[in-house]
């Protein structure tokens, strides 16, 4: 076995006489062979199979398969490294002899690199996307000797299967107990199925231990007492809020400009009753000076710039996009540093009870049916009385989750929600006591992916000297000098994208 240090564990353990012992296991790491526990002198296995265990001085091998006779095993197989938290690793057997109590006697036993082998390894673990009685039925449907190894792996997962119910809320108290009693029989059967198909030892060899339930007969129980579940998944998209040159047709936030149209800048500055003062100003700076306010900030004021306020993985998008114009829109989306660091930030509920606000505000709506007849007008809207709950705003204090979000938005404009609407359904007959009517549970379950959005420029108001706190900015003076005087500064789109809500139960 491959060691933290790169080194390799291989074992060499010499037979032990029987009687058969308990062999205490070691897990040395290193090159040099295991201390041998028994002679070559006691009777060897004669017959080997797929499922069988194999007791090393360091660890146990589940043999996956196999070829050869006594005087040597070939094949492949797996096994749990317990200061790597049980970690399965493929193995492979080379010439392996093992004697009549399992242990191994010759040969080597080393680590599979063949990546064909650790597949096979890792097929014995679950698949998150098939449920677990799923996979079980597949197996069975097609049982094989060979199989039995993944098939009790399986059926010990069936615990993690029957923990998520027994503490599942959503789910009713009598549905609970149902459904934990059916895994439970059904684990029982399975693993009575699994020792009766597997050949035992004996001194005289291996022999059948009888007849055995069919395959077909624990896939009728499974459908009976643990059906998959039934999923209807119901999709809708709101969207709500408009850029504001959209309802303001002579806005200029989405213009650029040059110093040939000095006079039609200068009057929209005034005619708002601004200043021309910090207008002033700036032309007479040079465009590179100008360039390094906007991303370095102005030293007398003592304010940042682009770059100080933005983190290195966002700066240069939001930067060179703004210079050249290529991208329409910048998105950052689900997985990005920024996605994360909004889930983070909306998690706590208590200072930032947004997503709470917008569960709260749709869980009526989706309880009398009318999922689909939700609108972004009704969730967001709060112009027209206080029960819309508003779009998020990146330009108040409270609200920022860190200095990204202000350097790219300020505030917001847009918002669009995909919503998903699981409803979770499963009808079972009781197993314990089938005179009892079958039991049924439905569970609903909301998703909710948010694009916020907005738009990455300058509008007079950054720089007539109306506003305070934009008239503290020089960065976003400069901002407005590119892309009104020089002309050189294209607006674009900015989005965050987070799946902010993720299977909320709805009781």
């Amino acid at each position: 076995m491959t060691s933290p240090g790169g080194s390799t564990c291989v074992a060499y353990l010499t037979l032990r006489s029987k009687p058969c012992k308990q062999v205490a296991h070691t897990y040395n790491c290193g090159t040099t062979p295991a201390t041998p526990v028994g002679s070559l002198n006691d009777p060897l296995l004669t017959n080997l199979a797929p499922g069988d265990t194999i007791r090393t001085g360091d660890f146990d091998v589940v043999v996956m398969t196999v070829s050869g006779g006594s005087g040597g095993w070939t094949g492949t197989g797996y096994t749990e490294i317990p200061y790597l938290k049980n970690t399965r690793v493929a193995v492979e057997l080379k010439g392996a002899v093992v004697n009549d109590c399992y242990e191994l006697v010759g040969g080597t036993i080393v680590s599979a690199y063949d990546p064909n082998w650790w597949d096979e390894v890792k097929n014995v673990t679950l698949t998150s996307e098939v449920p677990l009685q799923t996979q079980i039925k597949d197996i069975l449907s097609t049982f094989k000797p060979e199989d039995i190894s993944k098939l009790n792996v399986l059926t010990d997962s069936l615990n993690t299967l029957i923990t998520s119910y027994r503490s599942d809320t959503a789910i009713s108290i009598e549905a609970r107990e149902a459904i934990v009693n059916n895994l439970t029989v059904i684990q029982g059967e399975l693993t009575s199925f699994i020792n009766c198909s597997k050949p035992v030892s004996t001194s005289a060899g291996r022999v059948a231990s009888g007849a055995c339930a069919t395959p077909q007969v624990l896939i009728d129980l499974i459908n009976q007492g643990i059906p998959e579940p039934t999923i209807v998944k119901q999709n809708k998209i709101i969207e709500f809020g408009t850029f504001q040159w959209e309802e303001d047709a002579d806005d200029i936030a989405d213009q650029i400009h040059s110093q040939a149209n000095r006079a039609f800048i200068e009057n929209r500055i005034t005619s708002g009753g601004g200043s021309l003062k910090y207008w002033n100003e700036y032309i007479s700076l040079t465009l590179e000076r100008t360039r390094d306010i906007y991303e370095n900030g102005k030293n007398r004021d003592a304010l940042l710039g682009v770059r100080d306020v933005l983190s290195p993985d966002s700066e240069e998008r939001i930067i060179n996009n703004f210079y050249t114009g290529r991208q329409p829109e910048v998105a950052f989306e689900i997985g990005s540093p920024i996605s994360n660091k909004l889930i983070e930030y909306y998690n706590d509920t208590f200072t930032h009870p947004y997503i709470e606000r917008f569960i709260k505000r749709v869980l009526p709506t989706i309880k009398e049916g009318k999922f689909n007849e939700i609108t972004g007008d009704f969730v967001f809207n709060n112009r027209r009385g206080a029960t819309g709950i508003g779009l998020p705003d990146f330009s108040h204090i409270i609200e920022i989750p860190f200095y990204d979000f202000y350097g790219i938005m300020g505030g917001t404009q847009k918002i669009k929600v995909e919503m998903e609407l699981k409803t979770i359904s499963q009808k079972s007959q009781n197993l314990i006591n089938p005179n009892l009517l079958p039991f049924e549970y439905k569970t609903l379950k909301l998703s909710a992916i948010f694009h916020i959005i907005d738009w990455y420029g300058a509008d007079e108001d950054d720089i007539d000297g109306t506003s305070t706190v934009k008239s503290l900015s020089e960065s976003l003076k400069a901002l407005f000098m590119l892309q009104h005087y020089w002309g050189i500064g294209h607006p674009f789109q900015t989005r965050f994208t987070a799946k902010l809500i993720n299977d909320y139960i709805i009781k």
